[in-house]
């Protein structure tokens, strides 16, 4: 489970370009 919130913190920082915004889905 812990590769998920990694994936998704991953995803936030990837999105910095845009507004500072974080979504956890599960996929």
């Amino acid at each position: 489970n812990e590769g998920k919130e990694v994936l998704a913190v991953a995803i936030c920082y990837d999105s910095k370009k845009k507004e500072h915004y974080c979504k956890i889905e599960e996929i």
